[in-house]
């Protein structure tokens, strides 16, 4: 049995550091506080699992725990706040907005009461009434990320709402579940007497929706990693040779950084890949509209851009706009023509 827990407790930690390591990798490819939201959720998850494995394994450290928990239950009201806090600030960053004021109020009122229970006698009503906040709380959340995509569907993709909707959706469920196994759990097989302490820190319906948050950031995650990592089958745009630059260029700072496009993918128009990087050059186009404008040339629409790149479909939209001004173009099928004419000229205009 002890084989068993000790099995759980390491796949568990190997679960909660995949999408830790995603997120960093996001966050350094994109700079977005969301992936720091992340790490935070699952970094808090992890520290949780932690001292709830070595009270499983060690008698003295589960006496102290759970004494120290009966008195002033430092450790685990940080542990709570942090995932409550990132859970907000994560809802926040996924639709688009500020983290709402109401919900803030909210937190801070659930820590307040969290910090006063500890000072009623010891019960089970104590530690259940301890807990249930927190789940009324991420409850409260999901509820509110529900409504804000229903009540906002023009302004979010269609697929990321779907997908958020069932996010939510099952934070409720899963909150919902918590409480009913923490009455089951506290008053029928916790002891709060003293002596005679025994107090089961796990709740497996937490674990399960920690490992549901998991496979739905993965899911999230993985599709688009692909276009930040440099593949096997991809080529590099790099600075052509100087034999074959115009004599008469820009002075224009044009970063000549690596960028890649899969072989698979790009169409017949990015053949000559050094003509790509001058045509780029020759308009200004920064680093992210050179990469858009792969995007552009295999005829995918701004939502598709935004999705492969991880940005809102705005923020695309607003780098298309920014690549059409600089080619003085106003739609997609002028753009290609001016590529297409550019590429096909024996020396690229100046």
């Amino acid at each position: 049995m002890d084989i068993l827990l000790l099995i759980y407790n390491l796949v568990l930690q190997i679960l909660y550091c995949i999408p830790i390591v995603y997120a960093l990798i996001f966050y350094q490819h994109t700079k977005r506080v969301l992936y720091l939201y992340v790490t935070g959720l699952f970094f808090s998850f992890s520290i949780e699992n932690i001292l709830i494995c070595i009270t499983e394994f060690n008698s003295e450290f589960a006496e102290f725990y759970d004494t120290t928990f009966m008195t002033v239950p430092t450790s685990r009201t940080i542990i709570f706040v942090a995932v409550l806090l990132f859970m907000l600030l994560t809802t926040a960053s996924i639709l688009k907005e500020k983290p709402n004021s109401i919900l803030l109020s909210l937190l801070g009122i659930v820590i307040l009461f969290m910090l006063f229970v500890p000072m009623l006698n010891d019960s089970a009503m104590k530690v259940f009434i301890y807990y249930t906040p927190c789940q009324i709380f991420s409850f409260i959340l999901a509820l509110y990320g529900m409504n804000r995509l229903n009540t906002c569907q023009e302004y979010y993709q269609e697929l990321i709402a779907a997908n958020f909707q069932r996010f939510f959706l099952w934070t409720a469920v899963f909150s919902i579940l918590i409480i009913l196994e923490d009455w089951i759990v506290i008053f029928h097989f916790d002891n709060y007497g003293n002596p005679g302490l025994h107090i089961m820190n796990r709740s497996f319906t937490e674990n399960l929706m920690s490992i549901y948050f998991i496979f739905a950031a993965l899911r999230i995650f993985v599709p688009h990693l692909r276009h930040m990592l440099l593949p096997a089958d991809t080529v590099i745009l790099s600075e052509p040779d100087q034999q074959t630059k115009p004599t008469d260029t820009p002075k224009a700072e044009i970063s000549s950084e690596v960028h890649t496009a899969s072989l698979d993918t790009v169409s017949a128009h990015l053949a000559d890949y050094s003509k790509l990087y001058l045509f780029s050059r020759d308009h200004q186009l920064t680093p992210r509209e050179q990469h858009i404008l792969i995007l552009l040339l295999e005829n995918k629409t701004n939502a598709e851009i935004g999705n492969d790149l991880c940005i809102s479909t705005g923020t695309a939209k607003a780098h298309v706009h920014n690549i059409f001004a600089k080619v003085d173009v106003k739609k997609r099928q002028q753009l290609l023509d001016v590529y297409d004419h550019y590429i096909s000229s024996e020396v690229p205009p100046k």
